[in-house]
């Protein structure tokens, strides 16, 4: 070859390999976007808030002024699977302090926090960045029952999900004061295998982690730090949800009040009584009104409705469809009655000594004028009476009204708030608003079974939304709650149904009336007509003061009465005389009032 050629030939090679060693150069100079050092410091607060502080060294490529950088928000330590975290941005500032401009959007379907950062004039050149941000939720209590019981520990995605390579990689995590790490792992890759490479140190509360070789794209890091329980004590949480389901919990007790509005509001309607003008003594009973029906009247279900039963057949003997005979007890009938029943009228002074002999003067073709509850107190009577063959007797002692009278109770009740009725007394019978209003409040029993798959349906659902279930805290159970609500609401309903019959303007006129004639009957002192003494002795029984009713006669009724015999010792007496009626009272009381026992009991038949 020509020397001369040779020469261009050598020329031309070295300029071709000083432009591909120019262009290698260039091509180093505009790499890939990468994170050449990515240092965090992790401070655990004593409230379970982590603060991170990241020191990131940058270098973008070509013209790029922007990096994107995503946070994981997904806690895969929480005891119940994946929870979401809440991570909030403090501050992002250059190396120099200031702030840059910073945008935040959701991503990986709300698991991610995206934050992409704008780094001015950083094309092919390294920048310093920082970032500060709080991620509550981080941390988690020994009694949420995880696997290591009686520890602390702390969960972190330290990376997220990073699109460039990381060439070096320092963690230092500052736990509360005193608290000594006794468990520490890294995690990498989206399987958390145990990553390679990783170099661990401690140094009294802190552990630091490195990773010297860096990690590839897309290969995030996650740390967890354990540590003896007791050093986090967690403030109550004040996000909206938490403020909110902790009120929503305590819904039930909102029943009772809703409970008392409206039984109020009807009450108040259709249930008050009319205002009660000043009361008058009065000398005669209302006009029309029986007394076991003023009586009613008067004191309402605080009265004993045996009491009105013995005056209304006190009152029919005065007036001569019964006789009654004071005797001494039979005591082959005394003891067809059982041993217990016995053993209790003795318990409560009715020995025996005094019994009394019902009988009936009129037949049933001769009850003329009699009102309902009169009819049936006679018919009540007469059903107890023994009989020969298919023939009732013509009489009935009080004792064998025991366990047999009771049937015909009910009946006669109705009879005598029916007449009140019919006077226009009361809007409604009181008996069957009663009834109504303990019908509203039954829901209480089927309550109970509610309330248990309430509770198990509420702290199912608080399982599934929450970390921090309220169940473990002050509150008690939510079926508690509902059960607390439902019982309260019923005794609120059943409350207002005891005062919830209510007179009408004539009857609280009626009333006035009735209590000035009581006043009459319970304050005369002397009395000179006899025959009012018979006339209003059952409205006496009926308001409770026949006694002193009958010491107002005690020098004027003289003579034994023909409906009433038998041997009263001694010269008549109208003081002793009432006092054998309330006697009568009693024992009819008693002997009406009992019911056979659900307990089996011994007999004596003859």
């Amino acid at each position: 070859m020509h020397p001369e050629a040779r020469t261009i030939r050598q020329a031309l090679l070295l300029i071709g390999a000083l432009t591909l060693s120019l262009s290698s150069v260039a091509s180093a100079q505009d790499g890939p976007t990468r994170i050449r050092i990515f240092d965090a410091v992790l401070t655990v607060h004593a409230d379970g808030s982590l603060d991170v502080t990241e020191e990131l060294t940058i270098r973008l490529a070509g013209e790029s002024n922007e990096i994107v950088r995503d946070f994981s928000l997904r806690d895969d330590g929480a005891r119940k699977g994946s929870t979401k975290l809440d991570v909030r941005i403090l501050a992002v500032t250059d190396e120099d302090g200031q702030p840059l401009r910073t945008e935040e959007a959701s991503a990986d379907g709300g698991w991610a926090r995206r934050l992409r950062i704008w780094i001015p004039g950083a094309g092919n050149a390294d920048r310093r960045i920082s970032i500060r941000y709080r991620v509550a939720g981080a941390t988690h209590s020994a009694n949420t029952g995880r696997t290591f019981a009686g520890l602390e520990d702390m969960r972190w995605n330290v990376t997220g999900n990073v699109d460039v390579p990381i060439d070096s990689l320092r963690v230092r995590v500052v736990l509360p004061s005193g608290a000594r790490p006794i468990r520490t792992t890294v995690y990498t890759g989206a399987g958390e295998f145990a990553a390679r490479g990783a170099t661990t140190g401690k140094n009294g509360n802190e552990v630091s982690f490195a990773l010297p070789g860096g990690l590839p794209p897309h290969q995030g890091i996650a740390i967890e730090v354990g540590w003896p329980a007791g050093y986090l004590h967690p403030k109550p949480s004040t996000s909206l949800w938490h403020r909110l389901a902790s009120v929503l919990l305590w819904w039930p007790l909102l029943l009772p009040l809703i409970a008392f509005t409206v039984a109020y509001r009807v009450w108040d309607k259709t249930g008050r009584d009319p205002k009660e003008k000043s009361q008058v003594v009065r000398y005669e009973p209302v006009e029309g009104v029986s007394p076991a029906g003023l009586g009613r009247l008067v004191s309402g279900e605080r009265e004993s409705q045996m009491r009105l039963f013995a005056a209304t057949m006190v009152d029919l003997a005065i007036r001569g469809f019964l006789r009654i005979e004071e005797t001494t007890p039979n005591i082959l009938l005394t003891l067809t009655k059982d041993v217990t029943a016995i053993a209790q009228s003795m318990l409560h002074g009715e020995s025996g000594r005094i019994d009394y002999i019902i009988h009936f003067v009129r037949p049933r073709s001769e009850w003329k004028g009699l009102k309902w509850h009169e009819e049936r107190l006679l018919d009540g009577l007469i059903n107890a009476a023994p009989s020969d063959g298919d023939t009732k007797r013509a009489m009935v002692r009080v004792s064998m009204l025991w366990n047999k009278f009771y049937v015909s109770v009910p009946e006669i009740t109705e009879a005598i708030e029916f007449e009140l009725v019919s006077k226009g007394y009361y809007r409604t019978r009181p008996g069957s608003v009663k009834r109504k209003w303990a019908l509203y409040a039954s829901p209480a029993l089927v309550g109970v079974l509610v309330s248990w798959f309430y509770g198990a349906f509420w702290d199912l659902a608080w399982w599934r939304l929450s970390d921090d279930p309220l169940a473990n805290g002050w509150l008690p159970h939510s079926a508690d709650r509902l059960l607390l609500g439902i019982l309260l609401s019923a005794l609120i309903l059943a409350a207002f149904g005891v005062i919830m019959p209510s007179r009408s303007v004539v009857g609280a006129r009626a009333r006035e009336a009735a209590l000035g004639f009581k006043e009459f009957l319970g304050r005369v002192d002397t009395m000179p007509s006899v025959e009012l003494f018979e006339r209003y002795l059952p409205y006496a029984i009926a308001f409770g003061v026949q006694n002193s009713w009958a010491r107002a006669f005690e020098n004027v009724y003289v003579t034994a009465p023909d409906w009433y015999t038998g041997p009263m010792g001694g010269a008549f007496s109208a003081s002793t005389f009432g006092h054998r009626i309330s006697d009568l009272c009693i024992s009819a009381a008693s002997s009406m009032s009992s019911r056979p026992s659900e307990e089996p009991r011994l007999k004596i038949e003859i």
